[in-house]
């Protein structure tokens, strides 16, 4: 039989995503993070 560990329930899980090094340029994800840091940047300066 398998031998299964136990597992914590309260631990998450955490994952490092480095969007510069995942998204392709030219791709429609590319597209659409380049519009909403756009976005972003333009509505701070607005802000201030």
């Amino acid at each position: 039989m398998a031998r299964y560990k136990e597992t914590e329930k309260g631990v998450g899980l955490f994952l490092s995503v480095n969007l510069s090094e995942q998204l392709l340029t030219g791709t429609f994800e590319w597209t659409l993070n380049a519009i909403r840091q756009s976005v972003i940047d333009t509505y701070i300066m607005v802000m201030y």
